[in-house]
């Protein structure tokens, strides 16, 4: 039990680093961040680049997809912008996991030293957020140390044995597990930590810890496939094109894994390096196998997520015929019919024109009141249908009306 806790300690301990230094940085570069993905993403050469500095510097590629995803959802980017972004931000979190391959758990005490000083003496945002960046980095290697130290004494179980074993010797299970793990705690630099200590301590062959990078590689997709619910479907096709490119790549992967594994087992003697190396020969593999693509895969992601048509066709309402004919009549024929003698351009449109307001029949035509009024020609048909006579008419009815 108390290896458990220990184990599960390393492992908070561990996420909140990586999680607290990314997002510290990402505070102190501020709109650095955009301007440099907007600016750098018209050539994909240059949002690769873009996307592997950024991703290197917050340490997730989980949060540069959901920064992607709410630039294009603010009309910042276009779906097609975001792919050389996504490619990069696959390499630039190989930069975390060769960092805790390093293993150099002895400076944490000193970085966490350095961060909380920086943090409570500087006045500066910036300063703070750098102190906050160091403070991270040491929570991060402790939680290493924690996991390192601990990782040893599972031998002396034979149920996490068996469970190491399994997934050892069955590549499958391997994926699945990484998969589902770093789906759980959201970041695929934990799931790699993890499993460098297992690696390190000889509970875990090469070949299960390349299994298990793969299936990490897809797990930490979830994030932003969440992240995308809801959204408009230019931010859902980033969070697509992000899972696309990571699946693609472990199902071209997955058949030639052993050949792969003795590739990484020559790359370095250290069994913490050799997976570090595994993970970043596999992004880097696979960027720079889908960058020629880029066109072909943004028009296969906007057929699996195509913009929803807007209804743009109303119902018609009920025809005044009575035949088999549906069409909607004109203006004119739902408009009532015009007193004989008005003028030909009146409309009766107006509660203040003098033809529309004064001059109205029994029922069609109210005043600006909203009172039915006695029409001047209230049978519909005057001794002079002329526009003139009727006018006549009507400045003698408002000059006898004001004389009372």
């Amino acid at each position: 039990m108390t290896v458990l806790l220990a184990l599960f300690g390393g492992m908070a301990l561990l996420l909140y680093g990586i999680r607290l230094s990314g997002e510290a940085l990402q505070r102190a570069l501020g709109g650095r961040l955009r301007s440099l993905l907007t600016g750098l993403s018209r050539n994909r050469i240059l949002a690769v680049v873009s996307g592997a500095a950024i991703t290197a510097i917050i340490q997730s590629s989980a949060a540069t997809t959901l920064m992607l995803i709410g630039f294009v959802a603010a009309g910042l980017m276009t779906f097609r912008q975001t792919l050389g972004v996504i490619l990069g931000a696959d390499i630039g979190t190989t930069f975390t996991v060769q960092l805790i391959a390093f293993r150099v758990t002895d400076a944490a005490p000193l970085l966490i030293g350095l961060g909380f000083t920086t943090t409570f003496v500087a006045r500066r945002r910036v300063l703070k957020d750098v102190g906050q960046a160091l403070l991270g980095l040491g929570l991060l290697f402790l939680g290493l140390k924690l996991i390192l130290d601990n990782a040893g004494t599972l031998k002396a179980s034979p149920l996490a044995v068996d469970l190491l074993d399994a997934v050892a010797n069955n590549p499958v299970v391997g994926v699945l597990a990484g998969a589902v793990f770093s789906a759980l705690v959201t970041s695929s630099a934990a799931t790699l930590g993890l499993t460098l200590a297992f690696a390190h301590q000889g509970l875990l062959s090469l070949l299960g810890a390349v299994a298990v990078v793969l299936g990490a590689n897809i797990g930490t997709c979830v994030t932003a496939l969440t992240a995308s619910i809801g959204a408009s479907a230019e931010a859902k096709r980033v969070a697509v094109a992000h899972i696309a490119f990571k699946i693609l790549g472990v199902v071209l992967v997955f058949p030639f894994i052993g050949p792969f594994t003795d590739v990484v087992a020559r790359t370095a003697a250290d069994p913490a390096r050799q997976i570090a190396n595994a993970h970043t020969l596999f992004n880097i593999g696979i960027s720079l196998a889908f960058l020629p693509f880029t066109p072909l895969a943004s028009r296969a992601v906007e057929s699996l997520v195509p913009t929803p048509r807007r209804a743009t066709a109303r119902s018609a309402p009920a025809t005044w015929t009575s035949g088999r004919s549906k069409r909607r009549p004109s203006r004119s024929a739902r408009r009532p019919a015009r007193p004989s003698g008005w003028p030909t351009w009146c409309r009766g449109c107006s509660a203040t024109c003098r033809w529309s307001s004064r001059a109205t029949t029994r029922s069609s035509w109210r005043t600006s009141r909203g009172v039915t009024t006695r029409s001047t020609f209230s049978s519909g048909r005057s001794s002079s249908s002329s526009p003139g006579s009727a006018a006549r008419r009507w400045a003698r009815t408002s000059r006898a009306k004001r004389s009372r």
